[in-house]
């Protein structure tokens, strides 16, 4: 009983670990001035007016549609959509055959993943003033997903493209001599041109141009296509259930190793 109160003790630590992440994340939504791309270029010049090139930094919100980068468009390297930012991810779905404490042969299904990518590459978000370069440094919060299949290896899985479309065909076709390979998932994300988005990170022209990438300080960027309002929204849910859960946790955690104590006395 003392493992039981102990790890019911240790959920309640991290259910109230995760209401304080929650509220900090709403607390620096609500207090993050939301800026425009005129507002954000002036900002910039004033610190530059008054001899700041260089060590402009400011933690800002930016709401406005995706329009593609300096690089051009980018190409999704699993359905070749046109794009701004892409992700893929590549999951082999496998049985694994264990013992279990009496010694007897078990065999449960896992996941691993294969390949996994996104891109990093500067996008602009546009306004009615004008547009602002974005460095995406995290994954984007809900995406478009243009792919999502899986396939089970084929002896005839034949690759017939470059790059990546060939590494994965090439492992489906590797797989179909194992028996313990169930098969393969494959999914893509992206965030085409025209794409509505909400931004939260830090503004600065360290590297010499105007780009709002993340915090310097260590706190996350947020990219997301949803808006701010469904963002804190969710954090507010989230907050409440880990509020409930810590308190459920917290209180049967005490009363059974106050349970363990009394047995043990």
């Amino acid at each position: 009983m003392w493992v039981v109160g102990v790890i019911l003790i240790g959920v309640a630590g991290f259910c109230g670990y995760s209401v304080y992440t929650s509220r900090k994340s709403i607390q620096r939504m609500t207090s993050t001035e939301t800026v425009t791309a005129k507002d954000l270029v002036a900002l910039r010049a004033a610190a530059v007016a008054a001899g700041s090139e260089g060590a402009f930094s400011q933690v800002v919100e930016v709401k406005g549609v995706v329009r593609i980068g300096p690089g051009g468009p980018l190409s999704a390297q699993l359905t070749d959509t046109k794009c701004a930012w892409h992700r893929h991810k590549v999951e082999r779905k496998y049985r694994e055959t264990y013992r279990d404490n009496d010694g007897d042969r078990r065999t449960r299904t896992k996941t691993e993943t294969m390949t996994s990518h996104r891109t990093q590459d500067p996008f602009y978000v546009e306004d009615s003033t004008g547009r602002v370069l974005v460095r995406p440094k995290v994954i984007v919060d809900t995406p478009k997903k243009v792919l999502d299949e899986f396939e089970e290896p084929k002896a005839d899985q034949a690759p017939k493209e470059g790059g990546l479309l060939a590494t994965v065909a090439s492992m489906a076709k590797d797989a179909f001599d194992d028996e313990n390979t169930i098969g393969f998932r494959r999914r893509e994300w992206v965030l085409t041109d025209g794409a509505r988005v909400y931004v939260l990170g830090e503004a600065s022209d360290r590297d010499g141009e105007l780009i709002v990438g993340a915090p310097a300080d260590g706190a996350k960027q947020l990219i997301t296509t949803r808006t701010e309002d469904e963002v804190s929204e969710e954090h507010g849910k989230q907050g409440a259930l880990f509020t409930i859960g810590g308190a459920v946790a917290g209180v049967a955690g005490v009363v059974v190793l106050a349970i363990a104590l009394v047995q043990a006395l």
